[in-house]
């Protein structure tokens, strides 16, 4: 299919629930005439992230609408002309393409060709496709890109936002106050250092103990980072002691890993402390005694970007986004390094899209892989 087929898109699509490499087909899709309230964007870069996955395999409670899509080639044995099911991919960017005739703007405001943006629907059209049609009414147009990448934009909605909107919703903190997090090298983890920081918050980071901790220490107190500590450490004596010593009280932590790790933070907060879960990477429980909840005032929590995204206008969203862009924009905060996969090939100087199978074999790749990757569609 050639790069420049708008009216096709490649796409990974999904139907039913089950292991993700052995739970979809590639795509080439028709997408028709342009719908007049609609615009076509092609897609730069597309995250691979763990909710992906939980999607994949019916534990992540997003709305899913499979729709039909008119099938034009396919990886999948069953051939046929249509296909029914929904499109991966939960973030990415976006460039415009082409507008429909009635489409007066973006949520945000005025929409061009050439223009990037973040589409806030991916319920169906995924952002694991090299083109979409999307509605301009729940899409952000970002008309300043001075300062910024597609890389620095392309995590913004899971990791950054998440990071962002944490320190902001769940209680109130004051400068010196401390917080605690488990997988503190974890791309959410990397974005709450450098908000803390900014905000005057204190952080105490937990890390694996393993070969690379002095490397990954290093990389973490250059966003900075203030306490780092090995997960096998935090019931060391060592660790109660400088915990009750710190300067301000440490009144919240943060928990993506669960288990033992999320126990463990949840011992070391202050009376009254707040801990929050908002990933699952074991999926061990988490089972703090009646006698935190009761002596210590413990309080538990999850924190789910979604249920901000129902609770609040797309308004406040856009908000969020454009304070995240401002400091990237000023250097104030680093963007998650992203991994690329490239669904292209170059040959002779020309770039063309990787054949369907080998599209197919790198979107495995991509899922399997231990790094944060994105796929890049466009370089």
């Amino acid at each position: 299919m050639p790069s420049q087929a708008h009216n096709l898109a490649r796409a990974a699509i999904f139907n039913k629930a089950g292991e993700f490499k052995d739970n979809f087909e590639v795509y080439d899709i028709a997408l028709g005439d342009l719908p007049a309230d609609r615009i076509l964007v092609e897609n730069m870069l597309s995250s691979v992230n763990p909710s992906d996955m939980l999607r994949s395999i019916g534990i992540y409670p997003v709305p899913v609408s499979n729709i039909d899509f008119d099938v034009v080639a396919t990886t999948s044995p069953e051939k046929s002309n249509k296909v029914n099911g929904n499109i991966v991919g939960l973030e990415g960017v976006s460039r415009v393409v082409k507008i429909g005739s009635n489409v007066k703007g973006a949520i945000n405001g005025d929409i061009a060709v050439g223009d990037w943006v973040i589409p806030f629907d991916f319920h169906s059209y995924g952002s694991w496709s090299t083109h979409a049609v999307l509605d301009p009414m729940n899409t952000m147009v970002i008309k300043n890109t001075n300062g910024l990448t597609a890389d620095d934009i392309v995590s913004a909605r899971i990791n950054g936002l998440t990071g962002y909107r944490m320190l902001k919703d769940i209680i109130e903190l004051k400068p010196g106050d401390y917080i605690i997090q488990n997988g503190a090298n974890s791309g959410a983890g990397q974005y709450i250092i450098q908000f803390a920081h900014l905000s005057g918050y204190k952080t105490i980071n937990v890390i694996r103990d393993r070969g690379n901790f002095e490397q990954i220490s290093s990389m973490l107190r250059y966003l900075g980072a203030d306490i780092i500590i090995k997960d096998t450490e935090l019931e060391s004596e060592t660790t109660k002691k400088l915990i009750s010593e710190l300067s301000g009280p440490l009144k919240l932590g943060f928990n993506c890993i669960g288990g033992k790790s999320a126990d463990n933070i949840a011992n070391l907060l202050c009376h009254g402390g707040t801990m929050v879960t908002y990933g699952a990477m074991t999926f061990d429980p988490i089972t703090s005694t009646a006698p935190q909840y009761i002596f210590n005032d413990l309080r538990l929590r999850g924190y789910w970007m979604n249920n901000y995204f129902n609770n609040n206008p797309s308004s406040e969203w856009v908000k969020s986004y454009d304070a995240i862009f401002d400091l990237m924009r000023s250097g104030k905060i680093k963007s998650q390094h992203n991994n690329y996969i490239d669904m292209f090939e170059v040959n002779d100087g020309r770039k063309s899209l990787l054949e369907l199978e080998k599209f197919k074999a790198k979107l495995v790749k991509a899922v399997e892989s231990k790094e944060k990757v994105a796929l890049r569609f466009i370089k």
